[in-house]
Protein backbone atom coordinates (compact mmCIF):
# COMPACT_ATOMS: atom_id res chain seq x y z
CA UNK A 1 0.00 0.00 0.00
CA UNK A 2 2.92 2.33 0.67
CA UNK A 3 3.77 2.48 -3.04
CA UNK A 4 0.70 4.61 -3.71
CA UNK A 5 0.97 7.47 -1.15
CA UNK A 6 4.68 7.25 -0.24
CA UNK A 7 6.44 8.96 -3.18
CA UNK A 8 3.62 11.56 -3.68
CA UNK A 9 3.75 12.57 0.01
CA UNK A 10 7.55 12.84 -0.20
CA UNK A 11 7.27 14.96 -3.36
CA UNK A 12 4.78 17.35 -1.74
CA UNK A 13 7.00 17.59 1.34
CA UNK A 14 9.98 18.56 -0.79
CA UNK A 15 7.79 21.01 -2.67
CA UNK A 16 6.65 22.69 0.55
CA UNK A 17 10.24 22.93 1.76
CA UNK A 18 11.24 24.57 -1.53
CA UNK A 19 8.21 26.87 -1.34
CA UNK A 20 9.45 28.20 2.00
CA UNK A 21 12.52 29.47 0.12
CA UNK A 22 10.43 31.38 -2.39
CA UNK A 23 10.06 28.78 -5.14
CA UNK A 24 6.43 27.89 -4.44
CA UNK A 25 5.07 27.88 -7.97
CA UNK A 26 7.84 25.86 -9.60
CA UNK A 27 8.32 23.44 -6.70
CA UNK A 28 4.67 22.57 -6.08
CA UNK A 29 3.94 22.37 -9.82
CA UNK A 30 6.76 19.88 -10.30
CA UNK A 31 5.66 17.91 -7.22
CA UNK A 32 2.05 17.74 -8.47
CA UNK A 33 3.19 16.73 -11.98
CA UNK A 34 5.31 13.96 -10.46
CA UNK A 35 2.33 12.74 -8.45
CA UNK A 36 0.11 12.55 -11.52
CA UNK A 37 2.81 10.67 -13.42
CA UNK A 38 3.40 8.29 -10.50
CA UNK A 39 -0.26 7.35 -10.10
CA UNK A 40 -1.08 7.11 -13.81
CA UNK A 41 2.09 5.42 -15.08
CA UNK A 42 1.51 1.93 -16.56
CA UNK A 43 2.99 0.11 -13.57
CA UNK A 44 1.01 -1.82 -10.98
CA UNK A 45 1.24 -0.02 -7.62
CA UNK A 46 -1.46 -2.16 -5.99
CA UNK A 47 -0.92 -5.65 -4.62
CA UNK A 48 -4.38 -7.20 -4.85
CA UNK A 49 -3.32 -10.06 -2.61
CA UNK A 50 -2.50 -7.89 0.41
CA UNK A 51 -3.64 -4.29 -0.13
CA UNK A 52 -7.06 -2.92 0.75
CA UNK A 53 -8.54 -2.00 -2.63
CA UNK A 54 -11.09 0.46 -1.19
CA UNK A 55 -8.48 2.43 0.76
CA UNK A 56 -6.15 2.44 -2.24
CA UNK A 57 -8.94 3.75 -4.45
CA UNK A 58 -9.67 6.66 -2.07
CA UNK A 59 -5.97 7.54 -1.77
CA UNK A 60 -5.56 7.47 -5.54
CA UNK A 61 -8.51 9.81 -6.06
CA UNK A 62 -7.31 12.30 -3.43
CA UNK A 63 -3.76 12.34 -4.82
CA UNK A 64 -4.92 12.79 -8.42
CA UNK A 65 -7.43 15.56 -7.71
CA UNK A 66 -5.18 17.33 -5.21
CA UNK A 67 -2.29 17.32 -7.68
CA UNK A 68 -4.50 18.59 -10.48
CA UNK A 69 -5.72 21.45 -8.29
CA UNK A 70 -2.17 22.44 -7.31
CA UNK A 71 -1.11 22.63 -10.95
CA UNK A 72 -4.20 24.69 -11.85
CA UNK A 73 -4.04 27.11 -8.92
CA UNK A 74 -0.35 27.89 -9.36
CA UNK A 75 -0.35 28.14 -13.15
CA UNK A 76 -3.75 29.29 -14.37
CA UNK A 77 -2.95 32.95 -13.65
CA UNK A 78 0.20 32.79 -15.78
CA UNK A 79 -1.68 31.04 -18.58
CA UNK A 80 -4.48 33.61 -18.51
CA UNK A 81 -2.05 36.54 -18.37
CA UNK A 82 -0.33 35.19 -21.46
CA UNK A 83 -3.71 34.88 -23.12
CA UNK A 84 -4.67 38.43 -22.13
CA UNK A 85 -1.42 39.83 -23.53
CA UNK A 86 -2.38 38.35 -26.89
CA UNK A 87 -5.98 39.58 -26.68
CA UNK A 88 -7.12 42.82 -28.29
CA UNK A 89 -7.56 45.79 -26.04
CA UNK A 90 -11.22 46.52 -25.32
CA UNK A 91 -13.88 46.45 -22.66
CA UNK A 92 -13.48 42.70 -22.21
CA UNK A 93 -9.81 42.81 -21.25
CA UNK A 94 -10.09 44.74 -17.95
CA UNK A 95 -13.07 42.58 -16.99
CA UNK A 96 -11.12 39.38 -17.56
CA UNK A 97 -8.03 40.72 -15.83
CA UNK A 98 -10.03 41.75 -12.77
CA UNK A 99 -12.01 38.48 -12.73
CA UNK A 100 -8.78 36.44 -12.64
CA UNK A 101 -6.85 38.57 -10.15
CA UNK A 102 -8.99 37.93 -7.05
CA UNK A 103 -9.17 34.10 -7.24
CA UNK A 104 -5.45 33.89 -7.98
CA UNK A 105 -4.65 36.23 -5.11
CA UNK A 106 -6.63 34.00 -2.71
CA UNK A 107 -5.12 30.72 -3.81
CA UNK A 108 -6.01 28.65 -0.75
CA UNK A 109 -9.65 29.71 -0.85
CA UNK A 110 -9.77 29.13 -4.60
CA UNK A 111 -8.13 25.72 -4.23
CA UNK A 112 -10.62 24.59 -1.57
CA UNK A 113 -13.56 25.83 -3.63
CA UNK A 114 -12.30 24.10 -6.76
CA UNK A 115 -11.71 20.93 -4.70
CA UNK A 116 -15.41 20.80 -3.76
CA UNK A 117 -16.34 20.51 -7.41
CA UNK A 118 -13.36 18.50 -8.61
CA UNK A 119 -13.62 15.68 -6.06
CA UNK A 120 -17.34 15.19 -6.60
CA UNK A 121 -17.15 15.47 -10.40
CA UNK A 122 -14.18 13.08 -10.33
CA UNK A 123 -16.28 10.45 -8.54
CA UNK A 124 -19.37 11.05 -10.67
CA UNK A 125 -17.32 10.76 -13.87
CA UNK A 126 -15.54 7.63 -12.68
CA UNK A 127 -18.82 5.96 -11.71
CA UNK A 128 -20.39 6.89 -15.05
CA UNK A 129 -17.39 5.43 -16.85
CA UNK A 130 -17.53 2.21 -14.81
CA UNK A 131 -21.26 1.90 -15.47
CA UNK A 132 -20.61 2.24 -19.18
CA UNK A 133 -17.77 -0.29 -19.12
CA UNK A 134 -19.85 -2.80 -17.18
CA UNK A 135 -22.82 -2.38 -19.49
CA UNK A 136 -20.62 -2.74 -22.57
CA UNK A 137 -18.92 -5.84 -21.17
CA UNK A 138 -22.15 -7.65 -20.24
CA UNK A 139 -22.31 -9.81 -23.37
CA UNK A 140 -18.64 -10.79 -23.21
CA UNK A 141 -18.90 -11.34 -19.47
CA UNK A 142 -21.92 -13.64 -19.88
CA UNK A 143 -20.07 -15.72 -22.46
CA UNK A 144 -16.99 -15.92 -20.25
CA UNK A 145 -18.79 -16.70 -17.01
CA UNK A 146 -21.36 -19.14 -18.42
CA UNK A 147 -18.74 -21.53 -19.76
CA UNK A 148 -20.92 -22.16 -22.79
CA UNK A 149 -23.94 -23.31 -20.74
CA UNK A 150 -27.36 -21.72 -20.83
CA UNK A 151 -29.25 -23.50 -18.04
CA UNK A 152 -28.17 -25.06 -14.77
CA UNK A 153 -30.51 -27.36 -12.84
CA UNK A 154 -29.99 -28.87 -9.40
CA UNK A 155 -31.81 -31.19 -7.07
CA UNK A 156 -32.98 -29.65 -3.82
CA UNK A 157 -32.44 -32.88 -1.89
CA UNK A 158 -29.28 -34.91 -1.37
CA UNK A 159 -29.99 -37.34 -4.18
CA UNK A 160 -29.39 -38.06 -7.84
CA UNK A 161 -31.99 -38.49 -10.54
CA UNK A 162 -31.77 -42.21 -11.52
CA UNK A 163 -31.08 -42.96 -15.19
CA UNK A 164 -31.06 -39.26 -15.94
CA UNK A 165 -29.77 -39.48 -19.50
CA UNK A 166 -32.27 -42.18 -20.45
CA UNK A 167 -35.19 -40.16 -19.08
CA UNK A 168 -33.83 -37.01 -20.78
CA UNK A 169 -33.87 -38.80 -24.13
CA UNK A 170 -37.40 -40.04 -23.48
CA UNK A 171 -38.80 -36.58 -22.67
CA UNK A 172 -36.75 -34.08 -24.67
CA UNK A 173 -35.69 -33.83 -28.30
CA UNK A 174 -31.98 -33.98 -29.09
CA UNK A 175 -32.44 -30.89 -31.27
CA UNK A 176 -32.93 -28.78 -28.13
CA UNK A 177 -29.27 -29.11 -27.17
CA UNK A 178 -26.14 -27.76 -28.78
CA UNK A 179 -24.16 -30.85 -29.74
CA UNK A 180 -27.10 -33.14 -29.03
CA UNK A 181 -27.37 -34.99 -25.75
CA UNK A 182 -23.62 -34.56 -25.28
CA UNK A 183 -24.46 -30.91 -24.58
CA UNK A 184 -25.73 -31.94 -21.16
CA UNK A 185 -23.41 -32.54 -18.21
CA UNK A 186 -23.71 -33.29 -14.51
CA UNK A 187 -21.75 -32.77 -11.31
CA UNK A 188 -21.95 -34.28 -7.84
CA UNK A 189 -21.99 -31.31 -5.50
CA UNK A 190 -21.50 -31.11 -1.74
CA UNK A 191 -20.58 -28.57 0.93
CA UNK A 192 -17.13 -29.16 2.37
CA UNK A 193 -14.41 -27.64 4.49
CA UNK A 194 -11.20 -26.78 2.68
CA UNK A 195 -7.85 -25.89 4.19
CA UNK A 196 -4.39 -25.40 2.76
CA UNK A 197 -1.95 -28.12 3.74
CA UNK A 198 0.16 -26.61 6.50
CA UNK A 199 -2.39 -23.86 7.13
CA UNK A 200 -4.32 -23.29 10.34
CA UNK A 201 -7.65 -22.07 8.99
CA UNK A 202 -10.50 -23.84 7.20
CA UNK A 203 -12.96 -22.33 4.74
CA UNK A 204 -16.48 -23.25 3.67
CA UNK A 205 -16.39 -24.36 0.04
CA UNK A 206 -18.47 -26.21 -2.51
CA UNK A 207 -16.87 -29.40 -3.82
CA UNK A 208 -17.84 -30.16 -7.43
CA UNK A 209 -17.31 -33.66 -8.84
CA UNK A 210 -17.67 -33.08 -12.59
CA UNK A 211 -18.44 -35.79 -15.12
CA UNK A 212 -16.62 -36.46 -18.39
CA UNK A 213 -19.20 -34.55 -20.43
CA UNK A 214 -18.60 -31.36 -18.43
CA UNK A 215 -14.83 -31.86 -18.60
CA UNK A 216 -14.96 -32.14 -22.39
CA UNK A 217 -17.61 -29.56 -23.29
CA UNK A 218 -17.25 -26.65 -20.85
CA UNK A 219 -15.61 -23.42 -21.97
CA UNK A 220 -14.38 -22.12 -18.61
CA UNK A 221 -10.94 -20.56 -18.83
CA UNK A 222 -8.08 -20.07 -16.37
CA UNK A 223 -6.07 -17.24 -14.92
CA UNK A 224 -3.16 -19.62 -14.27
CA UNK A 225 -2.33 -23.34 -14.29
CA UNK A 226 0.57 -25.77 -13.86
CA UNK A 227 2.92 -26.34 -16.82
CA UNK A 228 2.57 -30.15 -16.57
CA UNK A 229 1.08 -33.02 -14.57
CA UNK A 230 1.57 -36.77 -14.07
CA UNK A 231 -0.89 -39.01 -15.90
CA UNK A 232 -1.78 -41.75 -13.38
CA UNK A 233 -2.75 -44.26 -16.08
CA UNK A 234 0.57 -44.01 -17.95
CA UNK A 235 2.86 -42.71 -15.24
CA UNK A 236 4.20 -40.13 -17.70
CA UNK A 237 4.47 -36.40 -17.11
CA UNK A 238 2.45 -34.57 -19.74
CA UNK A 239 2.52 -30.85 -20.63
CA UNK A 240 -0.40 -28.50 -20.00
CA UNK A 241 -0.62 -25.76 -22.61
CA UNK A 242 -4.33 -25.32 -23.26
CA UNK A 243 -7.53 -24.91 -21.30
CA UNK A 244 -8.84 -28.28 -22.55
CA UNK A 245 -5.74 -30.11 -21.35
CA UNK A 246 -6.09 -28.64 -17.86
CA UNK A 247 -9.67 -29.88 -17.57
CA UNK A 248 -8.75 -33.32 -18.94
CA UNK A 249 -6.01 -33.63 -16.30
CA UNK A 250 -8.77 -34.13 -13.71
CA UNK A 251 -9.81 -37.33 -15.48
CA UNK A 252 -6.28 -38.75 -15.69
CA UNK A 253 -5.06 -37.72 -12.24
CA UNK A 254 -7.60 -37.90 -9.41
CA UNK A 255 -5.36 -36.01 -6.98
CA UNK A 256 -5.71 -32.80 -9.01
CA UNK A 257 -8.28 -30.05 -8.47
CA UNK A 258 -9.31 -26.73 -10.00
CA UNK A 259 -10.33 -23.78 -7.81
CA UNK A 260 -12.46 -20.73 -8.62
CA UNK A 261 -11.24 -17.16 -9.22
CA UNK A 262 -11.60 -16.01 -5.60
CA UNK A 263 -8.48 -17.99 -4.67
CA UNK A 264 -6.38 -15.64 -6.82
CA UNK A 265 -7.34 -12.55 -4.78
CA UNK A 266 -9.99 -9.81 -5.04
CA UNK A 267 -10.90 -8.27 -8.38
CA UNK A 268 -13.66 -6.06 -9.80
CA UNK A 269 -16.21 -8.86 -9.45
CA UNK A 270 -14.82 -10.58 -6.32
CA UNK A 271 -13.96 -7.92 -3.70
CA UNK A 272 -13.90 -10.23 -0.66
CA UNK A 273 -10.37 -10.27 0.76
CA UNK A 274 -10.92 -12.86 3.52
CA UNK A 275 -10.94 -15.90 1.24
CA UNK A 276 -8.59 -18.82 0.81
CA UNK A 277 -5.59 -17.83 -1.30
CA UNK A 278 -4.15 -20.51 -3.61
CA UNK A 279 -1.88 -20.76 -6.61
CA UNK A 280 -1.27 -23.71 -8.97
CA UNK A 281 0.82 -26.32 -7.19
CA UNK A 282 -0.56 -25.63 -3.71
CA UNK A 283 -1.98 -28.57 -1.79
CA UNK A 284 -5.32 -28.55 0.03
CA UNK A 285 -7.41 -30.93 2.10
CA UNK A 286 -11.18 -31.16 1.58
CA UNK A 287 -13.21 -32.87 4.30
CA UNK A 288 -16.78 -33.30 5.52
CA UNK A 289 -18.32 -33.00 8.99
CA UNK A 290 -17.53 -36.68 9.72
CA UNK A 291 -13.83 -36.22 9.03
CA UNK A 292 -13.73 -38.02 5.66
CA UNK A 293 -11.14 -36.20 3.60
CA UNK A 294 -9.14 -36.12 0.38
CA UNK A 295 -5.83 -34.37 -0.31
CA UNK A 296 -5.65 -32.49 -3.60
CA UNK A 297 -3.14 -30.45 -5.61
CA UNK A 298 -4.33 -27.30 -7.38
CA UNK A 299 -3.69 -27.65 -11.11
CA UNK A 300 -5.42 -24.44 -12.20
CA UNK A 301 -7.28 -21.31 -11.05
CA UNK A 302 -10.46 -20.45 -12.95
CA UNK A 303 -11.18 -17.06 -14.47
CA UNK A 304 -14.76 -17.31 -13.12
CA UNK A 305 -16.21 -17.06 -9.62
CA UNK A 306 -19.99 -16.74 -9.78
CA UNK A 307 -22.56 -18.77 -7.85
CA UNK A 308 -22.46 -21.71 -10.25
CA UNK A 309 -18.66 -21.72 -10.70
CA UNK A 310 -17.61 -21.12 -7.11
CA UNK A 311 -15.72 -23.89 -5.33
CA UNK A 312 -13.22 -26.69 -5.89
CA UNK A 313 -13.61 -28.91 -8.96
CA UNK A 314 -12.43 -32.54 -9.10
CA UNK A 315 -13.28 -35.62 -11.13
CA UNK A 316 -16.73 -37.00 -10.27
CA UNK A 317 -15.28 -40.34 -9.14
CA UNK A 318 -13.35 -38.58 -6.35
CA UNK A 319 -16.51 -37.23 -4.73
CA UNK A 320 -18.43 -40.46 -5.22
CA UNK A 321 -15.61 -42.62 -3.83
CA UNK A 322 -14.70 -40.59 -0.75
CA UNK A 323 -18.04 -39.15 0.35
CA UNK A 324 -21.39 -40.93 0.84
CA UNK A 325 -24.46 -40.23 -1.34
CA UNK A 326 -26.31 -38.72 1.62
CA UNK A 327 -23.93 -35.73 1.61
CA UNK A 328 -24.16 -34.74 -2.02
CA UNK A 329 -26.72 -33.48 -4.47
CA UNK A 330 -26.55 -33.22 -8.25
CA UNK A 331 -26.29 -30.30 -10.64
CA UNK A 332 -27.00 -30.54 -14.37
CA UNK A 333 -25.61 -28.24 -17.07
CA UNK A 334 -27.32 -27.70 -20.44
CA UNK A 335 -25.93 -26.14 -23.62
CA UNK A 336 -28.98 -25.09 -25.62
CA UNK A 337 -29.24 -24.87 -29.39
CA UNK A 338 -29.68 -21.44 -30.99
CA UNK A 339 -33.21 -20.06 -30.94
CA UNK A 340 -34.53 -22.32 -28.16
CA UNK A 341 -37.02 -20.78 -25.73
CA UNK A 342 -35.07 -21.03 -22.48
CA UNK A 343 -38.05 -20.19 -20.25
CA UNK A 344 -40.20 -22.92 -21.83
CA UNK A 345 -37.40 -25.48 -21.54
CA UNK A 346 -36.90 -24.66 -17.86
CA UNK A 347 -40.64 -25.04 -17.19
CA UNK A 348 -40.72 -28.43 -18.96
CA UNK A 349 -37.60 -29.61 -17.12
CA UNK A 350 -39.01 -28.71 -13.71
CA UNK A 351 -42.31 -30.37 -14.61
CA UNK A 352 -40.74 -33.65 -15.76
CA UNK A 353 -38.46 -33.90 -12.70
CA UNK A 354 -40.87 -32.40 -10.20
CA UNK A 355 -40.63 -35.50 -7.99
CA UNK A 356 -36.93 -34.79 -7.43
CA UNK A 357 -37.48 -31.12 -6.60
CA UNK A 358 -35.42 -29.97 -9.60
CA UNK A 359 -34.79 -26.21 -9.73
CA UNK A 360 -33.39 -24.41 -12.76
CA UNK A 361 -31.34 -21.25 -13.35
CA UNK A 362 -31.14 -19.24 -16.56
CA UNK A 363 -27.45 -18.30 -16.49
CA UNK A 364 -27.83 -15.20 -18.67
CA UNK A 365 -30.74 -14.02 -16.53
CA UNK A 366 -28.84 -14.67 -13.29
CA UNK A 367 -25.77 -12.76 -14.47
CA UNK A 368 -27.99 -9.95 -15.76
CA UNK A 369 -29.64 -9.65 -12.35
CA UNK A 370 -26.25 -9.37 -10.66
CA UNK A 371 -25.26 -6.69 -13.16
CA UNK A 372 -28.52 -4.84 -12.60
CA UNK A 373 -27.88 -4.84 -8.85
CA UNK A 374 -24.39 -3.47 -9.41
CA UNK A 375 -25.71 -0.77 -11.74
CA UNK A 376 -28.37 0.22 -9.20
CA UNK A 377 -25.75 0.60 -6.47
CA UNK A 378 -23.62 2.79 -8.73
CA UNK A 379 -26.67 4.87 -9.67
CA UNK A 380 -27.48 5.34 -5.98
CA UNK A 381 -23.91 6.49 -5.37
CA UNK A 382 -24.27 8.98 -8.20
CA UNK A 383 -27.47 10.30 -6.60
CA UNK A 384 -25.71 10.87 -3.28
CA UNK A 385 -22.81 12.55 -5.07
CA UNK A 386 -25.37 14.72 -6.85
CA UNK A 387 -26.47 15.92 -3.44
CA UNK A 388 -22.82 16.69 -2.77
CA UNK A 389 -22.70 18.80 -5.93
CA UNK A 390 -25.70 20.77 -4.71
CA UNK A 391 -23.95 21.36 -1.38
CA UNK A 392 -20.84 22.52 -3.27
CA UNK A 393 -22.92 24.90 -5.39
CA UNK A 394 -24.57 26.27 -2.26
CA UNK A 395 -21.11 26.77 -0.76
CA UNK A 396 -20.01 28.63 -3.87
CA UNK A 397 -23.07 30.89 -3.55
CA UNK A 398 -22.17 31.65 0.08
CA UNK A 399 -18.56 32.38 -0.89
CA UNK A 400 -19.71 34.71 -3.65
CA UNK A 401 -22.07 36.50 -1.28
CA UNK A 402 -19.24 36.89 1.23
CA UNK A 403 -16.93 38.17 -1.52
CA UNK A 404 -19.47 40.86 -2.41
CA UNK A 405 -19.54 42.04 1.21
CA UNK A 406 -15.74 41.96 1.54
CA UNK A 407 -15.16 43.82 -1.71
CA UNK A 408 -17.72 46.60 -1.55
CA UNK A 409 -14.94 49.18 -1.41
CA UNK A 410 -13.22 47.54 -4.38
CA UNK A 411 -16.52 47.54 -6.26
CA UNK A 412 -16.91 51.25 -5.55
CA UNK A 413 -13.37 51.91 -6.81
CA UNK A 414 -14.07 49.96 -10.00
CA UNK A 415 -17.26 51.91 -10.61
CA UNK A 416 -15.43 55.17 -9.91
CA UNK A 417 -12.77 54.47 -12.54
CA UNK A 418 -15.36 53.68 -15.20
CA UNK A 419 -16.61 50.13 -14.76
CA UNK A 420 -20.26 49.90 -15.71
CA UNK A 421 -22.82 47.74 -13.92
CA UNK A 422 -22.53 45.21 -16.73
CA UNK A 423 -18.74 45.06 -16.38
CA UNK A 424 -18.96 44.50 -12.59
CA UNK A 425 -21.51 41.77 -13.17
CA UNK A 426 -19.29 40.18 -15.82
CA UNK A 427 -16.32 40.32 -13.41
CA UNK A 428 -18.10 38.32 -10.72
CA UNK A 429 -19.60 35.89 -13.20
CA UNK A 430 -16.13 35.44 -14.71
CA UNK A 431 -14.73 34.51 -11.28
CA UNK A 432 -17.53 31.99 -10.78
CA UNK A 433 -17.02 30.56 -14.27
CA UNK A 434 -13.28 30.22 -13.68
CA UNK A 435 -13.80 28.21 -10.49
CA UNK A 436 -16.53 26.08 -12.07
CA UNK A 437 -14.48 25.38 -15.19
CA UNK A 438 -11.41 24.41 -13.15
CA UNK A 439 -13.40 22.13 -10.84
CA UNK A 440 -15.39 20.49 -13.61
CA UNK A 441 -12.40 20.19 -15.95
CA UNK A 442 -10.06 18.67 -13.35
CA UNK A 443 -12.68 16.27 -12.00
CA UNK A 444 -13.94 15.04 -15.38
CA UNK A 445 -10.51 14.78 -17.03
CA UNK A 446 -8.90 12.86 -14.18
CA UNK A 447 -12.00 10.68 -13.80
CA UNK A 448 -11.71 9.63 -17.45
CA UNK A 449 -7.97 9.01 -17.15
CA UNK A 450 -8.31 6.84 -14.03
CA UNK A 451 -11.24 4.98 -15.63
CA UNK A 452 -8.96 4.17 -18.56
CA UNK A 453 -6.36 2.75 -16.21
CA UNK A 454 -9.04 0.60 -14.54
CA UNK A 455 -10.17 -0.47 -18.01
CA UNK A 456 -6.65 -1.59 -18.94
CA UNK A 457 -6.40 -3.71 -15.79
CA UNK A 458 -9.88 -5.26 -15.66
CA UNK A 459 -11.81 -4.78 -18.91
CA UNK A 460 -9.31 -4.62 -21.79
CA UNK A 461 -9.85 -8.25 -22.83
CA UNK A 462 -13.66 -8.12 -22.85
CA UNK A 463 -14.75 -4.67 -24.07
CA UNK A 464 -13.60 -1.66 -26.13
CA UNK A 465 -12.95 1.52 -24.14
CA UNK A 466 -15.50 4.26 -24.68
CA UNK A 467 -16.50 7.49 -22.95
CA UNK A 468 -20.24 8.06 -22.25
CA UNK A 469 -20.18 11.61 -23.61
CA UNK A 470 -23.97 12.16 -23.48
CA UNK A 471 -24.08 11.33 -19.75
CA UNK A 472 -21.01 13.42 -18.99
CA UNK A 473 -22.32 16.33 -21.08
CA UNK A 474 -25.58 16.25 -19.13
CA UNK A 475 -23.75 16.19 -15.78
CA UNK A 476 -21.37 18.99 -16.80
CA UNK A 477 -24.17 21.12 -18.24
CA UNK A 478 -26.41 20.79 -15.19
CA UNK A 479 -23.51 21.53 -12.85
CA UNK A 480 -22.40 24.60 -14.79
CA UNK A 481 -25.93 26.01 -15.11
CA UNK A 482 -26.68 25.37 -11.44
CA UNK A 483 -23.39 27.01 -10.35
CA UNK A 484 -24.04 30.16 -12.38
CA UNK A 485 -27.71 30.23 -11.39
CA UNK A 486 -26.96 29.91 -7.65
CA UNK A 487 -24.35 32.69 -7.71
CA UNK A 488 -26.05 35.06 -10.14
CA UNK A 489 -28.06 36.88 -7.45
CA UNK A 490 -25.01 37.96 -5.38
CA UNK A 491 -23.24 39.01 -8.60
CA UNK A 492 -26.25 41.08 -9.73
CA UNK A 493 -26.45 42.62 -6.27
CA UNK A 494 -22.77 43.61 -6.48
CA UNK A 495 -23.25 45.27 -9.88
CA UNK A 496 -26.10 47.42 -8.57
CA UNK A 497 -24.26 48.89 -5.58
CA UNK A 498 -23.97 52.72 -6.08
CA UNK A 499 -20.31 53.84 -6.21
CA UNK A 500 -20.67 56.44 -3.44
CA UNK A 501 -22.33 53.94 -1.09
CA UNK A 502 -19.69 51.30 -1.80
CA UNK A 503 -16.81 53.72 -1.13
CA UNK A 504 -18.31 54.81 2.20
CA UNK A 505 -18.70 51.18 3.35
CA UNK A 506 -16.63 50.04 6.34
CA UNK A 507 -16.98 46.36 7.40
Amino acid sequence: MGKIPGPPVLAIGIGIAAASRGWARAALTLAAAFNLTWILMPVGLLNQQTDNVSVAFVMTGVILVGSGILIAVFNISEALRALLRRANRGAGRPVLKTAVSYPMDKRFRTGMTVAMFALILFMVTLISMLQGLQASSLESFVQQQSGGYDVIAYTTTYSEIPNFRESLRANFSEALFSGGYNGTSSASVMPAKVEAIGGNRSYDYTLWGVDNFLIQTNQYGFTSFLPSYVNESSGQREPLTTRDQVWLSLRYNHTLAIVDRTAAGPNQFVPDESRLRLTPGDQIRAYDFAGRSVNLTIVGVLAQALQFTSGVFVDQSVVRTVFPPAERYTAYFFQMAAGIDIAAFRADLERVYFAYGLQTIDIREAIGEEFDSSQQVLTLMQAYLGIGILVGIAGLAVITLRAVVERRTQIGALRAIGFTQRMVLATFLGEIALIAVLGIGIGVALGIVLAYKIYVVYFADIVVFSVPWPNLALIIGLTAVAAVGATAQPAIRASRIPPAEALRYIE
